[in-house]
């Protein structure tokens, strides 16, 4: 036999002994599944490999998620501490403009230096009950009212006061209800404003406004502080603008003084110059003092001073001879 032939058997009994005892062996336990045997031989370190794995990946997991909450819990903060205006985030903002809303004879610019808010100031140390406050204390503001915006912006809103009569008198030495300008601790009688209210506000010049009716005070009157006795007086200004009685009758009323007796005196550039209300039954008295006056008794209409205090007679006084 040849070397080459030996070879080729060998080769084919060998390939054949290996095939026999494969085919002759028992199968692994792993593989057993597919014959219905219980294969679980091999299950055993796969099962432990996948276990391990699974307790690192499940905390990792939801530490992620943990995170991810706490993220998106701090960023809604801010983000809705920066829409609501945040005090936090606020705390840089500059007031860069005010706005004036109400405004008709003070203008923009007067409103805005009457608030007390500096240019450029720090939005969070303006207090809006503050800058109202401020607003108040100027003479022709009634009321006021101060927004703060979160970018800064201030809106303000006033009511500006209404004058509809003039009083002549002193002020209260310890007047500071506004300016130190305002104080008057002289002898010297001041013109001022009267709104509605019979407030007394602000000072000024007879001369500017010669179409209101005039009070005359000899007590001192504060400024911006309602006084009863002006509200009276601007009830006898409409009583007597309901009878008829012309400007010159009224032109300046004096408030009742204290032990003076004489009570409300009505004082004109024409005759008669002077005419004595009293205190008491004011409205019987100035429709006497119409008709009177519209009468045809020359005596009456030329008389220096009318006393009308008498329940039944009107005392007329006259310096000319034929008194």
């Amino acid at each position: 036999m040849s070397p080459r032939r030996k070879t080729g058997r060998h080769y084919a009994r060998t390939q054949s002994s290996l095939i026999n005892r494969l085919s002759n062996r028992r199968p692994p336990l792993g593989l057993g599944v597919r014959d219905g045997t219980r294969g679980w031989g091999h299950a055993g370190p796969i099962r432990v490999q996948r276990g391990s794995f699974a307790v690192y990946f499940r905390p990792a997991v939801a530490g992620m998620i943990v995170a991810a909450l706490a993220l998106g819990i701090l960023t809604s903060r801010l983000v809705i501490g920066y829409a609501m205006g945040d005090r936090q985030s606020a705390l840089q903002v500059l007031v860069q403009s005010v706005a004036v809303m109400g405004n008709h004879r003070l203008s923009a610019a007067e409103v805005a230096r009457a608030s007390g808010v500096a240019p450029d100031s720090l939005a969070s140390k303006v207090d809006p009950a503050r800058v109202a406050a401020n607003l108040e204390r100027h003479p022709w503001i009634r009321s006021a009212e101060a927004t703060l915006l979160p970018d800064g912006k201030l809106l303000v809103r006033v009511e500006e006061r209404q004058p509809i009569a003039l009083v002549r008198g002193f002020e209260h030495a310890d007047d500071t209800h506004y300016s130190e300008s305002a104080k008057n601790t002289g002898s010297e009688a001041v013109w001022r404003l009267v709104d509605p209210s019979g407030t007394p506000f602000a000072r000024t010049r007879a001369e500017d406004w010669s179409r209101l009716p005039r009070f005359r005070s000899q007590r001192a009157l504060a400024t911006g502080v309602i006084d009863p006795t002006l509200v009276e007086a601007l009830s006898i200004v409409q009583l007597m603008q309901d009878r008829g009685l012309s400007r010159d009758a009224r032109r300046e009323i004096e408030l009742p003084a204290q032990n003076a007796g004489r009570g409300w005196v009505l004082h004109s550039q024409t005759l008669p110059h002077t005419v004595i209300l009293g205190e008491d039954d004011l409205e019987p008295r100035l429709e006497r003092l119409a008709l009177l006056l519209a009468s045809d008794l020359s005596s009456a209409r030329g008389a220096e001073e009318i006393d009308l205090r008498f329940a039944d007679r009107v005392v007329l006084r006259s310096r000319s001879p034929s008194r």
